[in-house]
């Protein structure tokens, strides 16, 4: 038994100085897997790092907010230490993330915080300031941009100030959920949906372009990348018929700028996770979990080197591997 803790201790994740996590707001995992994808070079090279196209959103959930607490807290919303956080709207003033004994949840800005990691949050949906309320004195720099165009400008302004320190960076596209909403999620070249990605793929060449000029500061850095739920169905929407596969199938990506990052995710830790196939199994005493974005958190802070979240319910033992 010592011996194979020791073994699986000694293949955990070497520590890196930055680590970003994306999410993109209504991405379908089949955008990036048909032949028009081939044209998202950007998306391309994240996914030859470690990554699945087969994760799932919050099995009880395939809406927007919930799904980023639980990638921020690595809590699913049900359960005994679930985030019970279930509204999908811009929320009152005073409301904060609390358990059931009245505590804010605790979240990756907890570790970051008390870990002395420089950490912000830029998103561009105004729903996203239960953050800055449950969280705000926690991180170090919180932006929304509604329009969606100033996100990577002022996380690669983030990126250049703190470039010295240790940093952890979230940021939230919202282009294929405005036009999945507004045209559908159809996957024809031509459509709005895959103009949105496209447009997303073209802010992810500017991180390259920053991380490419900059080698040594792009060896240490590690990208997740995932989405809170797909979408389509019904017609222009993923609300109301969450489990079917196109609302609940997502991608989950891990890169890393050394090249570690390398492979099927899902293969990678089948001694500890399964593949679901098509469909969206609820967490089971007994059985082996699959990959959800809500292990993102607690995989961000496996990357920094940091401990999980406490009473998260998402890859606590961080025993997601990359390699």
């Amino acid at each position: 038994m010592l011996l194979s803790l020791a073994l699986v201790l000694s293949a955990q994740i070497t520590p890196y100085d930055h680590v970003i996590l994306i999410s993109i707001d209504g991405l379908r995992s089949d955008a990036l897997l048909n032949d028009h994808a081939q044209s998202f070079n950007h998306f391309q090279r994240l996914m030859g790092g470690a990554s699945t196209s087969n994760a799932r959103t919050d099995c009880d959930s395939t809406v927007t907010l919930p799904n980023h607490v639980g990638m921020l807290t690595s809590r699913l919303v049900n359960g005994v230490q679930g985030h019970q956080y279930t509204a999908n709207r811009t929320p009152p003033i005073d409301t904060v993330l609390r358990n059931v004994d009245g505590d804010t949840i605790d979240s990756v800005f907890t570790r970051t915080s008390a870990a002395e990691v420089h950490s912000s949050l830029i998103a561009s949906k105004d729903k996203f300031v239960l953050f800055k309320q449950s969280y705000g004195e926690l991180m170090n720099d919180y932006f929304i941009d509604a329009n969606g165009d100033k996100e990577m400008a002022h996380l690669l302004n983030d990126l250049q100030l703190h470039a010295q320190q240790r940093t952890f960076n979230f940021l939230h596209f919202l282009h294929p959920d405005v036009a999945g909403h507004g045209y559908g999620w159809n996957l024809s070249p031509d459509s709005k949906y895959m103009q949105s990605i496209a447009a997303v793929d073209a802010l992810l060449g500017e991180l390259f372009a920053y991380l490419d000029a900059n080698p040594d500061y792009s060896k240490r850095t590690a990208i997740v990348l995932t989405a809170d739920h797909g979408g389509g169905a019904p017609y222009q929407n993923h609300h109301g018929i969450g489990h079917l596969w196109i609302n609940y199938v997502i991608p989950f990506i891990v890169w890393t700028g050394d090249g570690k990052a390398q492979g099927d995710l899902i293969e990678i830790n089948s001694a500890t996770h399964r593949d679901p196939g098509i469909d969206d199994p609820h967490p089971t005493a007994g059985r082996l979990p699959v990959i959800r974005n809500a292990d993102a958190g607690n995989l961000c802070l496996s990357l920094l080197g940091l401990p999980a979240i406490k009473n998260s319910t998402r890859n606590v033992q961080q025993d997601i591997l990359i390699n």
